[in-house]
């Protein structure tokens, strides 16, 4: 049997900023996707629509579980319309998750049906606890498939988002999440969209004119940004150092304010290399807004360049996720 996603929306748990449209559901942004649960006696089709938005990203590619387990095949989608085909082991009752790897400055993508013989069961209930993440390349998962050295070009061949400390780390906390970022994105400066209209964009790459909802409210927001700033000052001398700091406080006040909720927020660095005076006016932001006092925590992770482009490879995703579990664990912000 073939569903319109829309016809069964209610029988479906959205993931991250998935977006409902007038004949589909857009999956645009890093990790988001849909979740549902039934008993199924045959395979799974799901019909998707994938449009490019970078040179080379002719794919969005997916990450399958069945029953929290990860399947080892790496789904795929080319631009247009399409039919991603998930196999079963086993017949019976499932809850099946599927999650877009790539980020949204790579392809935007619209789930469209969903086709198999059996019985929907009611949706997925939603995890006590929610996390929003908010970064760059680093919390997408950039280069994490690649190898440091080899000059592959910056596509959706070698991000995987469900490999990164992002969504590794609101697994293993097991709370709900969505992932807002962008490679090449920073407080003062991008490389390609502006940070807080990226930020209050349901998608900013499909409407910039949408703004998002806000309406759940995250229990914990973890921001990694900054590298860019510090990259786009050594490579063409913007973004200084008073621009960054007043950016940070004008980013975190913007977070909460949408909310309007003044919860902990835990600011991540050093992922990549990042120069020590980014760190110390970020440092001085955050000290300014009141620090610990003030439910604003930092958290310097282990550099990692191993991946394509001096990003962090899997190895260096899989410590920084333990790190980030630990930290939170220890300060009890969730």
């Amino acid at each position: 049997m073939k569903f319109d996603i829309l016809n069964i929306i209610d029988k479906i748990k959205l993931l991250g900023r998935a977006q409902i449209l007038s004949e589909s559901v857009a999956c645009d942004h890093s990790g988001t996707g849909i979740e549902f649960c039934g008993s199924f006696s045959s395979p799974i089709e799901l019909e998707v629509y994938t449009t490019i938005e970078k040179d080379g990203c002719d794919r969005a590619y997916f990450t399958v579980y069945v029953d929290k387990k990860r399947l080892d095949t790496r789904y795929f989608a080319p631009i247009g319309k399409s039919c991603i085909t998930v196999e079963l082991e086993s017949y019976g009752e499932h809850t099946v998750r599927i999650v877009k790897q790539n980020e949204s400055n790579y392809n935007l993508c619209e789930f469209i049906s969903i086709s198999f013989e059996g019985e929907l069961f009611d949706a997925p209930e939603k995890k006590e606890k929610y996390i929003e993440y908010i970064g760059d390349s680093l919390s997408c998962g950039m280069g994490n498939l690649g190898k440091k050295g080899v000059p592959e070009p910056q596509t959706s061949v070698w991000e995987d988002v469900t490999q990164g400390y992002t969504y590794m780390s609101a697994d293993e906390l097991s709370v709900d999440h969505s992932i807002v970022s962008e490679s090449g994105i920073g407080l003062a400066g991008s490389w390609f969209d502006p940070l807080f209209d990226f930020y209050t964009a349901y998608s900013y790459k499909r409407n910039k004119e949408l703004k998002y909802d806000f309406e759940r409210v995250p229990d914990l927001v973890m921001i990694n940004l900054g590298t860019n700033d510090f990259y786009l000052n050594c490579d063409l001398g913007i973004c200084k150092l008073e621009e960054v700091e007043q950016k940070v406080k004008e980013f975190i006040c913007l977070v909460r304010s949408s909310y309007k909720k003044d919860m902990p927020i835990l600011w991540i660095s050093r992922f990549m290399f990042l120069g020590e005076k980014y760190i110390n006016i970020i440092d001085k932001a955050i000290s300014d807004l009141g620090g610990e006092k003030a439910n604003i925590y930092r958290l310097d992770v282990t550099q990692s360049s191993g991946g394509a482009h001096g990003h962090p490879d899997l190895e260096g995703h899989k410590m920084a996720c333990e790190q980030v579990v630990n930290y939170i664990r220890e300060k009890n912000l969730i």
